[in-house]
């Protein structure tokens, strides 16, 4: 999001545990629908790296069309409040 010569930028959100939880909540209603069914419990299993692949991957689509996203830096709209603040020795990221 950042510009390389520009000033220290923030992450956006903690995304990869919004989207796993919400990977997970799916998961687990469609093992309660599977038991309600079958009659049979299911194992649930959720990796966070798995949720980021599956809902980024409209960005590599873009990416690999060479098509570039327009940087937002810190003006991330939809996340937690949090920005970047100058220290006597460098920078530091602070948010809710």
């Amino acid at each position: 999001n950042g510009d390389p010569e520009g000033e220290p930028t923030k992450a956006p959100t903690f995304i990869a545990d919004d989207f796993g939880g919400a990977h997970a909540a799916l998961a687990a209603m469609a093992a309660l629908h599977h038991r309600d069914c079958r009659g049979e419990g299911q194992h649930v299993d959720v990796a966070l790296l798995d949720a980021m692949w599956f809902q980024s991957s409209g960005f590599l689509t873009l990416a690999a069309m060479g098509i570039d996203l327009p940087r937002m830096g810190n003006e991330y709209r939809v996340a937690a409040p949090a920005r970047v603040y100058r220290c006597r020795d460098g920078s530091i990221t602070a948010g809710v």
